[in-house]
């Protein structure tokens, strides 16, 4: 596996938190919930935990978004943790 950095792609703005706190489900522009979600490990310790990107794009207007997790971290989504 190739160790890459973390990254951000899409929206990173109050759109985010929108949808993060809709569940990571609707969309914060449409309001639809055809979200697809992929996840892009960026590397995985001895131990195997694994950290990376998680992106989420819509599927009917096109708005993208990413998160960046860790699973060592006991808040996956770390960057929300305050959200």
């Amino acid at each position: 596996m190739e160790i890459k950095s973390q990254y951000k792609e899409g929206d990173q703005g109050p759109n985010k938190v929108k949808f993060w706190k809709s569940g990571l489900k609707k969309c914060p522009k449409c309001g639809k919930t055809d979200i697809q979600r992929k996840q892009d490990v960026c590397g995985c310790r001895m131990n195997g935990d694994g950290y990376g990107v998680e992106l989420f794009t819509c599927l009917s207007c096109k708005w993208k978004t990413s998160f960046l997790y860790d699973d060592v971290d006991d808040f996956y989504f770390y960057e929300a943790r305050n959200w």
